[in-house]
């Protein structure tokens, strides 16, 4: 195969190097070819979304497709008939075995005399795109500073990654790739201040630099150069450009176009844990805790919403920083604590908004409010124990989205919560599939993007530690953190 795929490179590139990975698809392929009724995806409809002003276009199979990382990419077919023809993949073949693909009928009758056939047998190998004009691109629906996706096309090469920066910034951030052929920029990956900067790097290694100056939804651009055919380097133009100092250039193997292994399922499993009862399941610990309390200045901060776990407790400083191994990502913010004096045994009663990273297991850094109920702040620190407590709330979840939420991407916190909040789901109304959002160490749920679009209204289902599941609905998804969404239920108290 090495052999093979060298003199497939001899072939293909003509600007006077050779390079082992002119593009992800690998050597020549037998496989088998149908037809598909192919007028959609020319449209720009098909998974890749991209539109096609040629009908010699092809659909691959689930797993080959690979999260579109083959989307734009140019395969050589020769039939049985030993006519060959230039095929770009644009879409999915959901009924495709992993070494099937289906192309236009355009291109399948120009594969076979065989007016009868069905399905051929022919090999494929990869070819740079016959492009034209520069590398293009367009921001997705909803994009913004905060959030956005980006999609390239006419490319010569297929594209491997990209990256952007802010203006400003020397630190460049990879975006994620979706499965629907756009790259993803989050409010996780920070905050960047325009214009933007994008780094392109094709399969060979090549990269072209690209400044934007601002976002336009789904306005389609061109870039200022294209991608070489099979130079690798680092330069605006595609053409040979050289690595950093002391480094040498990564040579990966060619990625085959065809997997040989099992297909997976694009549906979402169903979280069995979240069984819809709104009833305890769990007790609390009973167990005391034991561990130092010490005091810090700026509790009062942490407490309007400026600490690790972003809870505003509107005006009550009867907070604390719990120690990093019991917040559990998150999972402790919130959470009311009962703690005892054991010098006096005197109690009070405390909410967690913060974390402590230096903080021992079963510590807590209290506000200066907290700590003087049981000791001078000269003293410093003094051994407590403390317990999990029902919070005493009046009134029903209070709900937030993180600032540039949208229908492609957001994120959500419920506060106001009874009990500690464990996990998430939400769905689009009247539809049947749950997504459970991914719990992030700053207390909000993340609906990242390659889980589809999920519009409002939505249905949400909160479950608590105690195992108690609650649905409720949310009207729209805000785009703020500053709007707040009043909540329809709260979790029951439960008798221990």
């Amino acid at each position: 195969m090495q052999s093979l795929w060298v003199s497939t490179a001899l072939l293909l590139c003509f600007a006077g190097r050779i390079h082992s990975k002119c593009t992800s698809l690998g050597g020549s392929h037998h496989v088998q070819v149908k037809a598909f009724n192919a007028e959609k995806a020319i449209s720009g409809l098909g998974a890749c979304k991209l539109a096609s002003d040629d009908s010699m276009v092809a659909g691959i199979s689930p797993r080959s497709y690979s999260e579109s990382k083959v989307c734009g990419e140019c395969v050589m077919i020769t039939g049985p008939n030993g006519h060959s023809i230039t095929v770009k993949v644009i879409d999915k073949c959901r009924k495709c075995e992993d070494k099937e693909l289906q192309v236009s009928q355009e291109a399948f009758d120009s594969l076979t005399d065989d007016d009868a056939a069905s399905i051929i047998d022919v090999t494929v190998e990869p070819v740079p795109c016959d492009v034209t004009g520069n590398l293009g691109y367009k921001f997705k629906e909803g994009s913004n500073k905060h959030w956005f996706g980006i999609q390239f096309f006419n490319h010569r090469l297929p594209i491997r990654g990209v990256e952007v920066r802010g203006e400003g910034s020397d630190g460049w951030v990879s975006l994620e790739r979706t499965n629907r052929n756009f790259f993803i920029k989050t409010p996780d990956d920070g905050r960047f201040d325009m214009p933007f900067e994008f780094r392109v790097s094709a399969t060979n290694g090549a990269r072209i630099t690209l400044p934007i100056a601002e976002i336009e939804d789904y306005k389609r651009h061109s870039g200022p150069s294209q991608f070489g055919d099979c130079v690798p380097g680092d330069s605006d133009t595609g053409e040979e450009g050289e690595t950093e100092e002391g480094q040498e250039e990564e040579e990966d193997e060619p990625e085959p176009i065809f997997v040989e292994s099992h297909q997976v399922s694009e549906s979402e499993e169903e979280d069995e844990s979240f069984s819809g009862s709104s009833s305890c399941k769990r007790t609390l610990p009973a167990r005391k805790e034991k561990g130092d309390i010490t005091h810090y200045s700026y509790a009062h901060i942490a407490a309007a919403g400026k600490g690790n776990c972003m809870l505003d407790t509107g005006g009550n400083n009867m907070v604390g920083a719990i120690n990093k191994l019991s917040y559990k990502n998150a999972e402790t913010c919130g959470m009311c604590v009962e703690m005892t004096n054991p010098e006096s045994e005197e109690i009070m009663h405390l909410q967690i908004v913060d974390t402590c990273p230096e903080c021992h297991e079963g510590d807590i850094d209290l506000s200066e409010e907290a700590f003087a109920k049981f000791a001078p702040l000269k003293r410093g620190r003094m051994q407590v124990t403390w317990r999990v407590v029902e919070c005493p709330v009046t009134g029903n979840f209070r709900y937030r989205f993180k600032d540039g939420s949208s229908k492609y991407w957001f994120g959500i916190q419920v506060t106001n919560h009874r009990y500690p909040v464990k996990k998430v789901q939400v769905r689009t109304v009247g539809t049947k599939k749950w997504a459970t959002l991914e719990r992030q160490a700053y207390n909000f749920f993340v609906k990242f993007s390659h889980k589809g679009v999920i519009e409002g209204p939505l249905d949400i289902r909160i479950q608590s530690i105690r195992g108690q599941t609650v649905m409720d609905k949310i009207e729209e998804i805000k785009r703020s953190e500053n709007e707040y969404i009043e909540g329809n239920t709260q979790f029951q108290e439960c008798e221990d």
